[in-house]
């Protein structure tokens, strides 16, 4: 049987967002699918999607969402994976291998030099060239056993927002954003669509303006109950979507606001793994903080991604040879003479021997800074022909901030 792979049709909508919806246990009722399949037309052009055919019947399908992304504060064109999803009985046929080799390919097309996505299933993306390329930390406190070492500011005030005030939460964004590692470039439809739009999942969010009126940071965040069958009341807890914050001053009076919600039994904060609350709380041991994998990306067209990446100042000058082998996108298999010319990589393709060896899937972590080239080298997952090579490369990918993406898609 041939698989014939392409964008699903309108008429195949209902059998798109049934399989998504069987693939991950979710409310397959009528009225629910009528609606999941209402929120795709309103919201994921038909164009974002990729599904398999066997026969003319739907077998497996996946969304390729077009985004960008900051690496080391510059933004590059990056393809978000979602939904990935093949029907039991079609399973195991290599079908969902067959879709990630076509989005690759097309991904490469349109000029999208990352990929990422986020799975429980990571060795399957592995063998496809994704690789961990972030952590996430998870800190869990009960708001009423702890408090911050710096009192919060006498002047400022807070303003619960909501999607309307997107500019003026997006340059907050933008302004922390500045430096990162794999966070998004939003756009208004992210803000008012994937951040504030999912209707049975809508965070409130609340801004800090300093004594001038001027914005300074905002937290967004959800409130959760559940019924628990051996208590009269339910349990409450706010989990932290994200915190931005321009100076000390509004994360102090944001952490303060956070901590007065001290009805909630307990928070939990999505956090960077340099997110500095510990170092402000009077008693850390208070919080149970919990790491653990989370973002996978994949090199799409390593010499163009590359050159858009960039690098920090003090690798002017840099030089090394990377031979790079990909056996699921042959167009990255070669070797790349990588120099560092000020603040930009100059990749042009050699025939000369190699100082550094790595398969695309290790070179994501190294490329996000999850995981330096030393550190890849230590582990037996970058090969070493050249010691001052693996110094400059060192230098190349060095990072401010570790990675970390506070999207999900």
């Amino acid at each position: 049987m041939t698989l014939e792979i392409r964008p699903v049709r309108d008429e195949e909508l209902a059998d798109f967002v049934f399989a998504n919806a069987y693939a991950f246990n979710q409310d397959r009722r009528p009225e629910a699918l009528a609606e999941t399949v209402a929120r795709s037309r309103a919201y994921v052009p038909l164009e974002w999607s990729l599904a398999g055919f066997v026969d003319g019947r739907l077998v497996a399908g996946m969304r390729i969402i077009p985004l960008s992304m900051r690496i080391d504060g510059a933004p590059l064109a990056m393809a978000a994976i979602g939904g990935v999803a093949s029907l039991p009985e079609h399973r195991r046929r290599g079908h969902v291998g067959a879709l990630l080799r076509r989005a690759l390919a097309d991904m490469r097309e349109r000029g999208q030099v990352l990929s990422a996505l986020y799975t429980p299933h990571v060795p399957l993306y592995r063998r496809y060239g994704w690789e961990i390329g972030a952590r996430n930390l998870r800190l869990t406190f009960a708001p009423k056993e702890v408090k911050t070492l710096v009192d919060p500011p006498a002047n400022g005030r807070f303003r619960r927002v909501m999607a309307d005030e997107w500019k003026t939460l997006n340059y907050l964004y933008e302004a922390y954003a500045a430096e990162r590692n794999c966070v998004l470039v939003r756009s208004e439809s992210w803000w008012r669509d994937w951040v504030f739009g999912r209707e049975r999942d809508t965070p409130d969010a609340a801004l800090w303006e300093d004594g001038e009126g001027r914005p300074r940071g905002y937290v967004l965040y959800y409130t959760r109950r559940a019924e628990l069958p051996d208590r009269p009341w339910p349990s409450s807890r706010l989990w932290v979507r994200e915190l931005a914050t321009q100076d000390g001053d509004a994360y102090v009076a944001l952490v303060n606001y956070l901590l007065s919600h001290d009805i909630h039994e307990k928070i939990e904060w999505l956090a960077s793994p340099d997110e500095p609350l510990l170092s402000l709380l009077d008693d850390p041991q208070q919080v149970r903080t919990e790491a653990w994998s989370a973002l996978m990306l994949r090199i799409v067209d390593v010499p163009a991604a590359l050159r858009a990446r960039g690098c920090p100042t003090e690798a002017d000058g840099r030089r090394f040879v990377l031979g790079v082998r990909d056996a699921v996108a042959p167009w990255n298999e070669g070797t790349w003479r990588v120099e560092a010319q000020g603040t930009r990589l100059e990749v042009t393709p050699t025939s000369g021997p190699t100082d550094l060896v790595v398969d695309a899937a290790t070179l994501a972590p190294i490329f996000s800074g999850h995981l330096s080239a030393r550190e890849a080298a230590r582990i037996g997952r970058l090969h070493v022909e050249n010691e001052a090579a693996l110094d400059a490369a060192n230098a190349v990918f060095s990072v401010r901030h570790p990675p970390f993406c506070f999207d999900w898609f």
